[in-house]
């Protein structure tokens, strides 16, 4: 791994400041970026309809809210962001969390009545 490679993904929801404050001092000292890809809602089959009460009507409503194509997240779209980040194109990025998830994570709620 190069100096400009990313030295850290994590995927379990880690919270943003810890992420922002450590990721400034992490790439002066080894000149290594980290990036957070949080959890977001992913269109695995059978998630929602077998494992929930209600499942079509609840998968069929969380994707009317969602802004990018009223669709679920693809696995395929959370391994393009990892790989980015692990990559070289990444090089100059560090301290972000990338939100895959259509826009869902910025919705007011409060104005959906979610």
């Amino acid at each position: 791994m190069s100096t400009n490679s990313n030295g850290s993904l994590t995927s379990s929801g880690e919270s943003s400041p810890i992420s922002k404050r450590t990721s400034i001092s992490f790439c002066q000292i080894t000149g290594l970026t980290t990036g957070t890809l949080p959890n977001s809602p992913i269109w695995v089959p059978r998630t929602f309809t077998d494992n929930q009460e209600n499942g079509e009507g609840l998968l069929k409503s969380i994707k009317s809210k969602i802004p990018l194509g009223n669709r679920m997240t693809t696995p395929q779209e959370i391994a393009d962001v990892a790989l980015f980040l692990v990559s070289e194109r990444s090089s100059h990025t560090t301290g972000q969390y990338f939100f895959v998830d259509g826009g869902y994570v910025h919705l007011d709620r409060a104005v959906l009545d979610l």
